[in-house]
């Protein structure tokens, strides 16, 4: 929650890093950059709820790879086991 008298400029002393964003009254905002390393949001006059996010792009790339990798892993294992069991029934000394 942000109160102010007039339009202002909020500064938040948290490190800017690509993958921010910000959202003033549930309205997605740009989030600029104060003094070269912290996150500032321009906000209304009254009472604002300011809400940072950070959901960097390398997270979601990440996640998807190893969901695929996971997804991989199965299948190959699954027809390993088949092939396996095919084989096994299918041997006779």
């Amino acid at each position: 929650m942000a109160k102010s008298q007039q339009p202002a400029i909020l500064v938040f002393a948290d490190q800017i890093y690509p993958g921010c964003s910000a959202f003033v009254n549930d309205v997605k905002v740009p989030v600029m950059e104060a003094d070269t390393l912290f996150k500032a949001v321009a906000i209304p006059a009254g009472i604002s709820t300011v809400v940072f996010q950070y959901r960097p792009t390398s997270f979601t790339i990440g996640l998807i790879i190893s969901c695929l990798v996971a997804i991989c892993y199965f299948l190959i294992s699954l027809k390993n086991l088949i092939l396996i069991s095919f084989f096994k029934n299918s041997y006779k000394p």
